[in-house]
């Protein structure tokens, strides 16, 4: 239920779902996958979708935060504004502040890949 939520958007839900039945341990890698997928899709509820990917952080491996930089390299590199959610979101700081952490946390793993698509995100948001 709570991935079927993902994908349609209905973040609300999700959320209610998460917080009354789901555990950390239970977030498991497919999950993952779904929020970074719909990070892509969907401009909306970026702000909670990179909240619990922060919240479950140790749970991606080094192919799914190899997605996310990518994601946010290709959302970031968008013609369109409207569908860039740094510039639509309500509130671009705390949005490109999630992002810098999200960099910084795979920058403390020393995951040299990915640390240079880490810079190129950081100067995108500065």
């Amino acid at each position: 239920m709570f991935i079927l939520c993902i994908r349609n958007n209905s973040f609300r839900v999700a959320l209610e779902l998460y917080l009354r039945n789901m555990r950390a341990s239970i977030t498991d890698p497919e999950i993952m996958d779904k929020i970074i997928v719909s990070i892509k899709s969907s401009a909306k509820f970026h702000e909670f979708k990179l909240f619990f990917i922060l919240t479950h952080f140790d749970v991606l491996d080094i192919r799914q935060l190899n997605d996310l930089i990518d994601t946010f390299l290709i959302i970031f590199h968008r013609s369109d504004h409207s569908r860039n959610p740094a510039l639509s979101q309500y509130n671009p700081i705390k949005y490109a502040l999630l992002i810098y952490r999200v960099c910084w946390k795979i920058e403390q793993k020393k995951i040299y890949s990915l640390i240079t698509k880490c810079q190129i995100v950081n100067k995108y948001i500065r």
